[in-house]
């Protein structure tokens, strides 16, 4: 696999840790939402109101935050808060944040709704979430797909055409197997081949260029030799389809001789 394989595996876990987090985050707040249908009210007022600028300084990573403080009493204990609505919420101009704080200027007389096993815990909006989550959970899972699929794409071959390596090769013709290795730089190297014949093992040497057209390889090879055995070695060529990284098959062709079936594997 090349690199944009590994890089396809970086994105969708990316993605997929993110879809997580913040598919459960959501889940928790509205299981917050609907436990918030059971809290008690008590009078409250607004402390402090303000929007705050977040994510640095560049405009396009820039979002607003709205932020609100309360106070209010529950059993005679003066207590404060500062959830103004269950999940996280943003928004991308300072209007928007502006916005969700229109009710709550600093002073407002407001209701909190507080969980009575737990009275420090508590809202101002009881029945709404920020989209926030769900939105970033959709994102990063569209982001995991994104990424499984570069891997699939990487393991296929799309983004190379580069076919180097070392390839074992398997090819019946004639009635008779040939195994061998090709070892191929930039494109080219020697393949080294053995068989059996009648009169005993035999072992050849060709030298090979492998050029490959999106799912098409042609593998041309030449000054084939005999390195053991007696006799003559005629040069093979493969017309091979791209299974893969790792796998091609198709047919080899060698002047005056049957064809026969092919596979390179690594």
């Amino acid at each position: 696999m090349d690199s944009m394989g590994y890089l396809g595996i970086f994105v969708a876990l990316i993605g997929l840790v993110g879809a997580l987090w913040a598919g459960l985050a959501h889940r928790r707040a509205r299981a917050l939402v609907e436990a918030a249908e059971r809290w008690l009210n008590a009078p409250g007022r607004i402390i402090a109101s303000e929007v705050q600028r977040r994510g640095g300084s560049s405009g396009r990573n820039q979002y607003y935050v709205p932020l609100v403080r309360y106070s209010y009493a529950v059993h005679g204990r003066e207590r404060e808060g500062s959830r103004l609505r269950f999940g996280f919420l943003s928004a991308r101009s300072p209007a928007g944040a502006e916005a969700m704080l229109a009710r709550y200027p600093a002073g407002a007389e407001v209701k909190v709704r507080y969980d009575p096993d737990n009275p420090d815990q508590s809202v101002l909006e009881p029945g709404k979430t920020g989209a926030n989550l769900l939105i970033a959970a959709i994102f990063c899972f569209f982001l995991f797909l994104a990424g499984a699929a570069i891997v699939v794409m990487a393991v296929r071959g799309v983004f190379s055409a580069d076919v180097s390596g070392h390839w074992h090769v398997h090819f019946e013709a004639g009635g008779v197997t040939y195994e061998g290795n090709l070892d191929a730089v930039r494109g080219a190297g020697p393949l080294v081949l053995a068989y059996a014949t009648p009169q005993g093992p035999r072992r050849a040497r060709e030298d090979c260029t492998l050029t490959r057209n999106r799912q098409h390889v042609l593998v041309r090879c030449s000054n084939a030799q005999m390195t053991d055995g007696e006799g003559n070695y005629v040069a093979d060529n493969f017309d091979l389809a791209f299974q893969g990284a790792s796998r091609l098959t198709g047919s080899v062709t060698s002047e005056g001789q049957p064809s026969g079936t092919a596979t390179f594997t690594r």
